[in-house]
């Protein structure tokens, strides 16, 4: 059976997109490849569609060209810390999962 790191990854990933959708769970995808991050769980988008429509649709291309992993990851980081108080408060948490097919090109973390 022929399978491609790509092809496990999105098999993955339209599981948990699936499950945010149906579970009404807010969960964001951020694909690396010069798309904006996916919000799913949260109903209907602005054009009528589910974002889990846009998402799967989205996985349709395959990556190419850089992995600024360390940029989105650092965007993350500064999302939940804005929030961070909120969420302690409300006894909720944050959790991020790194799905990549291949390692950082824009650095490294610190």
């Amino acid at each position: 059976m022929q399978c491609s790191r790509w092809s496990e990854l999105v098999e993955s990933l339209v599981f948990h997109a699936e499950l945010a959708h149906f579970a009404c769970a807010p969960t964001e995808f951020r694909l690396l490849n010069n798309s904006a991050p996916i919000r799913i769980g949260y109903g209907l988008s602005e054009n009528g569609e589910t974002a889990l429509e846009t998402f799967l649709s989205a996985l349709d291309i395959p990556p190419f060209g850089q992995t600024p992993l360390c940029k989105q990851i650092n965007e993350v980081v500064e999302q939940i810390s804005l929030i961070a108080d909120d969420l302690r408060r409300s006894g909720q948490l944050a959790c991020l999962v790194i799905a990549s097919d291949g390692e950082a090109t824009d650095g490294k973390l610190t």
